[in-house]
């Protein structure tokens, strides 16, 4: 009840990001469209995308079918399957810290990818927009992560490309706090 309401007065208070009850929006649209209910689209989109992280990050270690194996084993966790079949922003944080995770470990082999960069800062900005509290928890460990790639691969990213990505995160990181500064009113909702 709490994400409907957010997601149909879209409130936004420093507890909820701002991509979870859009999402859940656009959720409700399709409800009203089709005629079944919000949740199962819901719970299809989080399972899909949650399958879709776990098989990212398992393709760091395995390949194959090996990968897509441990990959729904992990899914069928039953603390996932709850987050996964619940109405709530976790599924979502959880599938981001997969790509991220995933993301940092395939460019810490090889840094050279850039869609594994792409998919770093892009799985970042979402995260930060999903839940608030992921822009700070992120923000050390990617950096300290992007700085270090730049110290320790000077061969292969070349200084105008060392520069290009710092800048590149650094735009993301005040586009995030920009985003999540013009959209969230503390104590919009109520709760202390």
């Amino acid at each position: 009840e709490d994400m409907m309401h957010t997601a149909r007065g879209l409130l936004f208070d420093e507890y909820t990001g701002i991509l979870y009850p859009l999402f859940i929006r656009v959720c409700l649209n399709i409800q009203s469209f089709l005629g079944i209910g919000y949740y199962l689209v819901v719970h299809l989109v989080q399972l899909v995308f949650f399958g879709i992280a776990a098989g990212y990050l398992v393709k760091t270690f395995f390949a194959g079918k090996k990968a897509w194996i441990v990959a729904a084993y992990i899914v069928s966790f039953p603390m996932c399957l709850q987050s996964i079949l619940m109405v709530s922003p976790f599924a979502f944080k959880a599938s981001f810290s997969f790509l991220i995770i995933g993301s940092m470990i395939r460019l810490w082999k090889d840094a050279r990818k850039v869609n594994n960069w792409i998919v770093l800062l892009v799985a970042y900005m979402l995260s930060a927009l999903n839940a608030t509290d992921d822009l700070y928890m992120w923000l050390f460990p990617i950096g300290i992560f992007v700085i270090t790639q730049c110290l320790r691969k000077k061969s292969a990213i070349r200084i105008y490309g060392r520069v290009c990505l710092l800048l590149t995160v650094l735009l993301v990181f005040f586009t995030t706090f920009g985003v999540l500064n013009r959209t969230i009113s503390p104590g919009a909702r109520g709760r202390m």
